[in-house]
C-alpha cells in the first residue's frame, strides 16, 4: 500500500475556499530523484509566484473510457530543470495567468490544454500562436523524420526518455490511471495522495523538461546546417493541428447502423458466392493445407496462360495480392478468391470496426506520417471504399447535414508550383490558372479530340498519367496503377503512348525528374525529410506541400468554428444544421481552404468542390433548388460493384 503524505495547504486564490481539501499550512518540501540528481518537489502557491521563463508541464487525470469527453483534471506537475512544483485545480487559472509569457514543454499538448482549460479558467490559444507551447512528443519525430527518414511509431514519452536520456521511466500502471481515486465527489483530496503518486508526476515532468532542453538543442544545430529548415521544423503547425485533430476525435461522427446491417448482409452474401466457386477448385477457406491448394491451382492457370505471378520476396510462395494477381484477374477462381479478400477486408477493417463503435464512432487520427500526412485507425475513415455503400454509412446527427468539401486535383497545383519555384515557369501552371481541367485535357490531346467528346473511362486514364508520371513510374507499373486507383485498363503499348504524349504536354516534369536525387527535402514550413531516394526526392516537395496546406485548412476551420467530423487529406466533411439554404456555409468552408492552401501554393489556382449531403458519399454533387439555394443532395441505397471494383481515394503514389 502507498504511503501517504500528511499535507497541509495555503489558500492562495479566492477558488481554493471551495476546495474541502485545503488546509491552514502548507506541505512541507520533500526531494524526488531522477538519476542521478535530486530534486526538490512542493505545491505551487500565488505566493511564489512566477517559476521560471521556461519549464515543463504534465498533468495527472481522472482515467475515462468515454472516447468523447475531456478527462477529469487532478493534479499539474511543473519542472523549471532544478525544481518541481506541483499544482492544484483550485490554483491552475491563477498559476497559468502568471505563466502566459512562459516557454512552455508539454509531451502531449492535445491532452493536456484541454484538460487544463477544462479546469482552469484559462485559455492556451494566446500562447500558441506565439509559439510558447512546445510538444516534445511532436518536435521528437520531426527531428526523427529530419535526421533518419522514418517516422516514429511508438512516441510515449517513456519512449522518448529512453532514446534521448538514457533513462527507464516507471511503468506501472496502477499509479498511471490511479489518480482518479483522490477524486471524492468531484473535488481532489490532495491531503489523501501518496508520496508514490507525486513522485510518478514529479518524474513526468522532470524527463520533459530534460528532454525539451535536449530536443530544443539538437533542432537547433540541425537546423543551422540545412538553409530553409525552420526552427522548430513546422512543429507549429504541427501542434495546432494535433489539437484539431483531437477536437475532432473528441467530437466523433454518427453511423447509420440500419444500412450498416444491411452492408453486413450484402458481404456475408458475397463471401458465400465466392467460396462457392473456389471450393469447385478444392480451395476450402480456413481448412489445413489450404495455401497448397492454391499454390497449385494458380500454377495450373500460370502455366495454362503463360503468365508467371509474382513471388514474395521471403518464401518464394505466390503473392496473394491484388496487384500481384491482377494479369490473371479475369479468371473465375482468381476473380473469386480476390473477391472473397476484398470482402472479407471490408467486414473485418470497416464494418466490424463500425458496428463495434457507440452512438458515435470516434476514430484516432495520427499527427504526422513520413510524408507530412496524417493517418486514421478504428476506423480508417481516410480509407473508406469509394463504392460499395460502406461509405454511405456515415452520417450526421438528426437535424444536421454534411457540406464536404475537397481540393480540386491539389497535388497537381503543387507540383505545378514547385516547377515554377524551379524554373519560373511552368505549362502546368499556365493550364491550371487558366481553368483547365488537366485530366480532361491530357486525354483529348492523347486521343486527339474535343475535350467536350472525353469520357469518363479515358478521364480516368489520364488520371492515372496525372498522378503516376510525376511520381517516377515507369510503363508496367503505370498500367498497374491505372487498373487498381481508377479501374481502367492500359495496354503496355497505349501506356507508352500516353506517356510519350504526357511528357511532350509537360516537358517540365521530364526536366525535373531528370535532376539528380538529393537525400534531404525541406518543405514550406521549414518541415525537413532525410534520406530520400530518387521517387521520394522528387515526390516529398510537391506532396508535403499539399499535406501542410490541407492541415493549415484544418486548423483555420477549427478556429474559425466549423465542425469538421473527418479530415481526408485533402477533404473536410463538416456536419452543421441543417438549414434552407447552405451557401454562405459552403463558401466560407471554401474562402478558408483555398486561402490556407494559397500559403504554400501562391502562384497557383486553387479550387475546391463542396456539396452538401445527408451521408458521406463520393457521388455527392452540388444540388441547388430553383431559387439558387444550396440544399442536400439525395442518394440511393449504393450497390456493390463488381469483382475486383472497389477503388479507394486516390493515394499518393509512393
Amino acid at each position: 500500500m502507498h504511503s501517504t503524505i500528511s499535507t497541509e495547504y495555503s489558500q492562495s486564490s479566492p477558488d481554493a475556499a471551495a476546495d474541502k481539501s485545503y488546509a491552514e499550512t502548507r506541505l512541507p518540501p520533500f526531494s524526488v530523484r531522477f538519476g542521478t540528481q535530486e530534486f526538490e518537489a512542493k505545491f505551487w502557491n500565488g505566493a511564489i509566484g512566477a517559476i521560471a521563463p521556461v519549464f515543463a508541464y504534465d498533468t495527472e487525470t481522472k482515467i475515462t473510457e468515454d472516447p468523447g469527453t475531456v478527462p477529469e483534471f487532478v493534479i499539474a506537475s511543473v519542472c523549471d530543470g532544478s525544481r518541481v512544483h506541483f499544482v492544484r485545480r483550485a490554483d491552475s487559472s491563477l498559476f497559468w495567468r502568471t505563466h502566459k509569457d512562459c516557454t512552455v514543454f508539454m509531451h502531449s499538448a492535445a491532452f493536456d490544454i484541454p484538460v487544463t482549460e477544462q479546469a482552469a479558467d484559462f485559455t492556451f490559444t494566446n500562447m500558441i500562436r506565439r509559439d510558447l507551447i512546445v510538444d516534445v512528443a511532436i518536435l521528437w519525430r520531426l527531428l526523427v523524420i529530419a535526421t533518419a527518414g522514418t517516422a516514429p511509431q511508438r512516441f510515449s514519452l517513456a519512449t522518448i526518455a529512453e532514446s534521448l536520456l538514457g533513462v527507464t521511466l516507471s511503468k506501472d500502471e496502477d499509479v498511471r490511471t490511479g489518480f482518479g481515486r483522490y477524486l471524492v465527489e468531484g473535488r481532489p483530496q490532495y491531503q489523501l495522495m501518496s508520496r508514490t503518486d507525486l513522485e510518478y508526476a514529479a518524474r513526468d515532468a522532470i524527463s520533459t523538461f530534460m528532454i525539451g532542453d535536449r530536443l530544443t538543442a539538437d533542432v537547433r544545430r540541425l537546423c543551422a546546417t540545412i538553409p530553409g529548415a525552420s526552427r522548430r521544423l513546422s512543429h507549429d503547425l504541427q501542434i495546432r493541428t494535433s489539437l484539431a485533430l483531437r477536437t475532432m476525435e473528441r467530437r466523433g461522427i454518427g453511423v447509420d447502423r440500419v444500412r450498416l446491417e444491411s452492408i453486413q448482409t450484402m458481404l456475408e452474401q458475397e463471401q458465400n458466392v465466392a467460396t462457392d466457386v473456389l471450393r469447385r477448385y478444392g480451395y476450402v477457406p480456413g481448412t489445413p493445407g489450404v495455401n497448397g491448394v492454391y499454390e497449385q491451382v494458380i500454377g495450373s492457370i500460370e502455366r495454362e496462360r503463360g503468365i508467371r505471378i509474382r513471388r514474395t520476396s521471403k518464401s518464394g510462395k505466390i503473392g496473394q495480392k491484388a496487384e500481384d494477381l491482377q494479369p490473371l484477374a479475369d479468371h473465375e477462381f482468381v476473380a473469386a478468391f480476390m473477391h472473397m479478400k476484398d470482402s472479407q477486408k471490408a467486414q473485418t477493417t470497416f464494418v466490424d470496426k463500425l458496428k463495434a463503435a457507440g452512438a458515435r464512432v470516434h476514430p484516432h487520427y495520427d499527427l504526422l506520417t513520413v510524408t507530412g500526412r496524417t493517418s486514421c485507425r478504428s476506423p480508417n475513415l481516410q480509407q473508406l471504399p469509394r463504392e460499395g455503400g460502406i461509405r454511405e454509412c456515415i452520417a450526421p446527427a438528426a437535424g444536421h447535414v454534411f457540406i464536404a468539401a475537397d481540393y480540386s486535383a491539389v497535388e497537381l497545383c503543387t507540383l505545378a508550383q514547385v516547377l515554377y519555384n524551379k524554373y519560373k515557369t511552368s505549362h502546368m501552371c499556365a493550364l491550371i490558372n487558366r481553368g483547365v481541367d488537366l485530366h480532361r485535357f491530357v486525354a483529348a490531346t492523347v486521343l486527339n479530340k474535343p475535350q467536350d467528346q472525353v469520357s469518363k473511362d479515358e478521364r480516368q486514364k489520364a488520371k492515372a498519367l496525372d498522378f503516376g508520371l510525376p511520381a517516377g513510374m515507369g510503363t508496367p507499373m503505370l498500367t498497374q496503377y491505372a487498373k487498381q486507383n481508377y479501374g481502367v485498363a492500359l495496354t503496355q503499348a497505349e501506356a507508352e503512348h500516353w506517356k510519350d504524349t504526357w511528357f511532350r504536354l509537360f516537358p517540365e516534369v521530364k526536366r525535373y525528374l531528370r535532376e539528380d536525387g538529393h537525400t534531404v527535402v525541406i518543405q514550406p514550413f521549414g518541415r525537413v525529410r532525410a534520406k530520400c531516394r530518387y521517387t521520394t526526392f522528387h515526390n516529398t516537395p510537391f506532396q508535403g506541400m499539399a499535406a501542410d496546406g490541407a492541415k493549415l485548412a484544418l486548423c483555420e476551420l477549427t478556429d474559425a468554428g466549423f465542425p469538421v467530423a473527418i479530415f481526408v487529406h485533402d477533404e473536410f466533411v463538416v456536419e452543421v444544421p441543417e438549414a434552407p439554404d447552405l451557401t454562405q456555409l459552403a463558401k466560407d468552408i471554401e474562402r478558408i481552404m483555398i486561402n490556407a492552401m494559397a500559403v504554400v501554393c501562391p502562384d497557383v489556382q486553387i479550387s475546391v468542390e463542396y456539396a452538401a449531403m445527408r451521408r458521406w458519399s463520393k457521388s455527392a454533387e452540388a444540388t441547388y433548388d430553383k431559387t439558387g439555394r444550396l440544399i442536400p443532395w439525395e442518394d440511393s441505397i449504393t450497390q456493390r460493384p463488381e469483382y475486383g471494383n472497389t477503388t479507394h481515394d486516390e493515394e499518393e503514389a509512393e
